[in-house]
């Protein structure tokens, strides 16, 4: 039997978000006979967890270290990066894929410690990304970041807008730079939203929301639209309905109650299933 190419796939976490849901998608969707899937988490935690197949390893950092008494800047980065290049010798890793942007500052280094080919994802726009995702340190993180893409084997964008962008913002060589637009499996969409689910209030017409609550994602557009539509052209026959959790979910609900009609903006959480 031909050898199977071991894939390390990492990310921070499974939380309800679309990079987190492509994620088990691929890990789904790999033809076993040809490739053999692995798993890395920083947090082992969030909403897809359950959604992993049964035959893919999981190893998670913080499962594997404990939260140090004092911490100083780069020092849990560093510890990562050694954590993740361990891994990949431990398991004979032979190619690593990751999608976010705070994750490939961790793979980038790691791959290269550990002598693999990296294939990171741009899934959004790199300079909104950057803005809403590096979080501190920014001015050394830029340089980094640039590297990052740069050392890659491959690097895939979603769209081809994407692509060109990622082209222009770090000056990547165009012969490195593919694009393979999101994962989607249509007949397990169709089963899905042929489950049975509890009918919506007849008499109003319903305006969904559903992502991960994040600056990127646009919840808090559509929830300050919802009131400007309720509050100033009186619609009241509206229900608007916001499907998803994530950073900004306080702060949208505390919009929410402090609106003339918060019974019409209604906050349903994460959904595994949110087709029907």
């Amino acid at each position: 039997m031909k050898e199977r190419l071991r894939i390390l796939f990492a990310l921070g976490s499974l939380a309800g978000g679309g990079s987190e849901r492509q994620m088990v998608q691929i890990l789904r969707a790999l033809d076993r006979s040809h490739f053999q899937p692995f798993l890395y988490l920083i947090d082992r935690q969030g909403e897809f967890l359950g959604e992993v197949p049964d035959d893919v390893p999981v190893r998670a950092f913080w499962e594997e270290h404990r939260r140090p008494l004092l911490n100083w800047p780069g020092r849990l980065h560093r510890w990562q990066v050694r954590h993740l290049a361990q891994v990949l010798r431990e398991l004979s890793i032979e190619l690593l894929y990751d999608r976010t942007l705070p994750m490939v500052l961790v793979t980038a280094r790691a791959a290269r410690r550990a002598d693999v080919p990296h294939v990171p994802t741009i899934v959004s726009d790199p300079v909104r990304d950057f803005a809403t995702s590096a979080g501190r340190f920014r001015l050394i993180k830029r340089p980094l970041l640039r590297r990052a893409y740069r050392s890659a084997a491959r690097v895939v964008a979603v769209s081809e807008g994407l692509r060109e962008t990622a082209l222009r913002h770090y000056g990547l060589p165009p012969a490195r730079v593919v694009t393979l637009p999101n994962l989607y499996d249509f007949q397990r969409i169709r089963r899905l939203a042929d489950e049975a689910v509890e009918p919506f209030p007849e008499g109003r017409f319903h305006v969904l929301f559903a992502g991960r609550l994040q600056p990127e994602k646009g919840a808090d557009v559509f929830v300050q639209a919802a009131e400007l539509l309720i509050r100033i052209r009186g619609r009241e026959d509206l229900l608007f309905h916001v499907l998803g959790t994530g950073p900004l979910e306080a702060e949208l609900k505390q919009f929410v109650g402090r609106c003339r009609f918060p019974s019409s903006i209604v906050f349903h959480g994460f959904r595994t299933n949110p087709y029907p």
